[in-house]
C-alpha cells in the first residue's frame, strides 16, 4: 500500500516538477498532494471542533461555580484553570499514561509476529516513529494509545491478549495506529484530564458538604446548596459532554485502519463485537470514586453502534485497500507475575477502573 508521508518535501529541482500538469504521473502527483492538503485541514477543523466543545461547556461549568463560590475572584480562578487546561490537558506524555495503567513492556522474545504488525502498520501510516508497545495487567478487553510525537505507546489489555485471536488483536491496534495518524490523540488526552478533574471537583464538593453540616449545627451556611450540588454532579455532566461528543472521529479511524489492515472484513468482524461498556449514571455519584465502573478510558466510549460501523467497513472496495498484512500466528502474550485476582477490574489509583 502507498502511503504519502506529511514530512515528503516537494522536490522542486527534478525535472518531474517541470512536467505540464497533462503528464499523468504529474497530475496524479499533483492530485495525490492536494487530497493530502485537503485531508490536513479537515483533520486542523476536526481538531478544534472538538477540543471547543470540550472546552466551551467546562470554561462555562467551572466559571459558575467559581462565581457560586467565590464570586469575581472565582470567575478569575475559573479562567486560569481554562487556560491551563487548553495548553497542557492534550499534552499528557506516554510514560505517564504507561504509568497509571501499570503497564509493562513485552519481554523482547515475546510477540514477534504483533511487533512486526505493529511495525509495518505505521510505515503504512506515515508515522515517523513506531509506537511502543505495552500491556496492561487486566482482564478487561481493550485498548487504546496515549502520548504524541515522537513518544507515543500502544496499550493492550492482557484480557485482549487472551481472548482474541491475533488478526483480531492486529485489528485492534490498526484502529489505535489510525488514531495516531488522524491526530486524535490529544483530544482523547484533553478529555481524560477532565475527567480527573471532574472527579477532584466531586471531593472539594464532599468537603463543602461536611463544612456546610457542622456549620448547619451552628445555624450557619458557608458554601450554599446551588454550589455544593454543582460540584458533586461533575462526573456525571462530564460523562454526558464527553458521550455526546461526534462519533465521526471513530469512523474514520475505522477506516483507515482497514486501510492499514489491507482487509476491511476483518475490520468489520471486530467491531461488529466491540465491546462498549459505558458504565451507568449511577456510577457517576458513588464513593470513594465517583466513575464509571468501565475499563475504557473516559474518551473512548463515545463509539458508535457496532452495526453501524461494521456497515460502513463492508461497503468498502476491496480493490481499493491494497495487499492484505501477511501475519504469521504465534501464541499469545501473557506476562508472567499476574494473576487472575489482580487483574480484576477495579478501582485503582487515581480514579481509574481497570
Amino acid at each position: 500500500m502507498t502511503v504519502l508521508r506529511d514530512d515528503e518535501p516537494l522536490d522542486h529541482s527534478s525535472g518531474a516538477m517541470n512536467e505540464p500538469l497533462s503528464s499523468p504521473s504529474r497530475a496524479q502527483d499533483t492530485l495525490a498532494r492536494g487530497k493530502v492538503l485537503t485531508g490536513r485541514a479537515r483533520a486542523w477543523l476536526s481538531y478544534y471542533r472538538a477540543e471547543l466543545m470540550l472546552l466551551g461547556p467546562a470554561a462555562v461549568y467551572l466559571g459558575l461555580v467559581g462565581f457560586l463560590l467565590l464570586h469575581r475572584p472565582g470567575l478569575a480562578l475559573a479562567a486560569m484553570l481554562t487556560a491551563l487546561l487548553a495548553a497542557a490537558g492534550p499534552r499528557i506524555p506516554a510514560n505517564t499514561m504507561l504509568s497509571l495503567y501499570r503497564a509493562e513492556p513485552i519481554a523482547p522474545g515475546q510477540g514477534v509476529a504483533l511487533r512486526g504488525a505493529i511495525a509495518a502498520m505505521s510505515a503504512r501510516a506515515g508515522l515517523a516513529h513506531e509506537p511502543a508497545l505495552a500491556i496492561i495487567p487486566s482482564l478487561a478487553v481493550g485498548a487504546f494509545s496515549a502520548g504524541a510525537q515522537p513518544r507515543m505507546a500502544l496499550m493492550l489489555t492482557e484480557g485482549l491478549l487472551r481472548r482474541h485471536s491475533l488478526r483480531e488483536i492486529v485489528a485492534r491496534a490498526a484502529h489505535e495506529i489510525a488514531h495516531m495518524r488522524n491526530g486524535d490523540l490529544p483530544i482523547l488526552a484533553l478529555a481524560d484530564t477532565l475527567t480527573r478533574l471532574a472527579q477532584a471537583l466531586f471531593y472539594l464538593g464532599v468537603l463543602c458538604l461536611a463544612v456546610d453540616a457542622v456549620a448547619w449545627l451552628a445555624g450557619e451556611q458557608v458554601f450554599g446548596t446551588r454550589s455544593i450540588l454543582l460540584l458533586l454532579a461533575a462526573p456525571m455532566l462530564n460523562s454526558q459532554l464527553q458521550l455526546a461528543l461526534p462519533r465521526q472521529r471513530e469512523f474514520d479511524a475505522d477506516i483507515l485502519a482497514a486501510h492499514l489492515l489491507g482487509d476491511a472484513s476483518v475490520m468489520a468482524g471486530v467491531a461488529q463485537r466491540w465491546e462498549d461498556d459505558r458504565g451507568s449514571m449511577i456510577d457517576d455519584f458513588r464513593l470513594p470514586v465517583p466513575q464509571r465502573r468501565s475499563p475504557t478510558p473516559s474518551p473512548l466510549r463515545a463509539h458508535p453502534e457496532p452495526s453501524d460501523r461494521a456497515s460502513r467497513l463492508r461497503a468498502i472496495d476491496p480493490a481499493s485497500l491494497g495487499a492484505p498484512l501477511p501475519l504469521a500466528d504465534e501464541p499469545l502474550i501473557s506476562l508472567v507475575g499476574f494473576g487472575p485476582i489482580e487483574m480484576r477490574p477495579r478501582n485503582r489509583w487515581p480514579g481509574l477502573w481497570f
